[in-house]
């Protein structure tokens, strides 16, 4: 399946890179052209309804002062170097060094019959070309079309802009590759009935490809959405999948902390803290959120000293960062909540109430719906205490509605 993404560029590709180049010179058609073809068919050629042979190409792009590569060795090795680079990336297997050799040989692959993958890749590695890749549209196939989009969604930060072009994506083609990008474009705009509604299909898809790591994602990612509605039969049985899948591969390294967080953030809010513990001891990676949810179990378990050493880890981290996080509004109003709650009489103090509330808006802004629902019983337990009977029956109606609508219920 992955090699339907090699095939020889067709020459308008090189057409429209020889107009951008022309115009990046300041040249006119006329020029560039003279003796060579008339000015008619040099249009022809930039707007891609020429079929011109490679030794035309070769003298137009002369006249810019750029070789248009058509070396075959060269051209065959680096085709195969591309159609590994988009095997590993479908199957999830490293592609760096890969990338490193393709991008020692730039200047050539810029303008060649490979220009339009080699784009391709240099965006997916962050190193640009988006606005090119833009302006080559007319040149890609559907299934190129497909990975424009998912990468037009990596810059759009709006989230249902990711959906939008994950889903267009999608109707383009259909392997596992994109497939993720439109579960995750889901999972971050906290659609979860989605992301389990194409079970059956992704599953199909994976085992059609013989995709270990595609299927275990879908696995830990429907998990992921089933934790953050805290469905705890639901979200170990897929957990439970994902994790017997990549055991003991290259990808369980990346994977299995992360499982083992979510579970036990999931058995935090079901105040089985011990099991949680058990599960949150596993994570051998230090973060923010990782302490946080330590604190939690260890203000269930009444147990002040762990509990202050976690809060101390957690400011450490907003302070100094750590594990690529930046501490921003979110992680400060979490870490004082914690901390508030971990003081006696807090109950009676209007200053947690107030800061409750502004972390609960905030978290409704700015996180998936899955950090709000964690601060469900919090948040009526408070409102109760306080009396406020109306905000408490508000916040369990929209929070319970929510979860319905994403995914509590499928």
């Amino acid at each position: 399946m992955e090699q339907q993404w090699i095939v020889d560029s067709p020459d308008n590709t090189a057409g429209i890179l020889l107009r951008l180049a022309r115009i990046s010179q300041g040249k006119g058609q006329k020029e560039v052209c003279h003796g060579l073809c008339v000015v008619s068919y040099l249009s022809k050629i930039e707007r891609g309804k020429g079929n011109p042979d490679t030794a035309l190409l070769g003298q137009l792009f002369g006249r810019l002062g750029i070789t248009y590569e058509t070396e075959k060795n060269f051209l065959e090795e680096s085709r195969e170097q591309i159609r590994k680079y988009f095997y590993r990336n479908l199957y999830e297997l490293k592609r760096k060094e890969l990338f490193e050799e393709l991008k020692k040989k730039e200047e050539r692959l810029r303008y060649s019959p490979l220009a339009l993958y080699w784009l391709f890749i240099s965006a997916m590695e962050g190193e640009g070309g988006m606005e090119l890749l833009g302006s080559l549209q007319e040149s890609m196939d559907r299934r190129q079309k497909a990975l424009f989009f998912v990468l037009k969604s990596y810059e759009n930060p709006d989230v249902e802009a990711k959906v939008r072009y994950c889903e267009a994506a999608a109707e383009l083609t259909g392997d596992t590759f994109v497939m993720r990008q439109l579960l995750y474009a889901y999972f971050a705009a906290g659609r979860y009935n989605a992301i389990h509604y194409l079970e059956n299909r992704f599953v199909a898809l994976a085992l059609e490809e013989g995709n270990t790591y595609a299927l275990a994602d879908y696995y830990y990612m429907n998990a992921s959405a089933y934790a953050c509605v805290n469905m705890e039969e639901m979200m170990v049985s897929y957990y439970r999948k994902a994790e017997h899948l990549i055991m003991n591969t290259c990808w369980g390294e990346e994977m299995l902390p992360d499982i083992y967080y979510n579970i036990g953030a999931v058995y935090v809010e079901l105040g089985k803290y011990e099991l949680a513990l058990s599960y949150l001891n596993r994570v051998t990676q230090e973060s923010f959120l990782l302490w946080h949810k330590k604190g939690l179990a260890y203000l269930g378990l009444s147990q002040q000293k762990e509990l202050d050493e976690s809060l101390i880890k957690m400011k450490g981290f907003l302070e100094k960062g750590g594990n690529n996080i930046q501490a921003g509004e979110v992680e400060r109003l979490m870490y004082q909540e914690l901390r508030m709650r971990s003081e006696p009489g807090y109950e009676k103090s209007p200053e947690y109430l107030e800061l409750l509330e502004t972390l609960l808006a905030v978290l409704k802004k700015e996180r998936p719906f899955g950090f709000l629902y964690a601060y469900r019983n919090v948040a009526r337990e408070t409102y109760v205490r306080w009396r406020k009977y109306r905000k408490a029956l508000e916040f369990e109606e929209e929070i319970s509605l929510k979860a319905l609508n994403q995914g509590a219920k499928s």
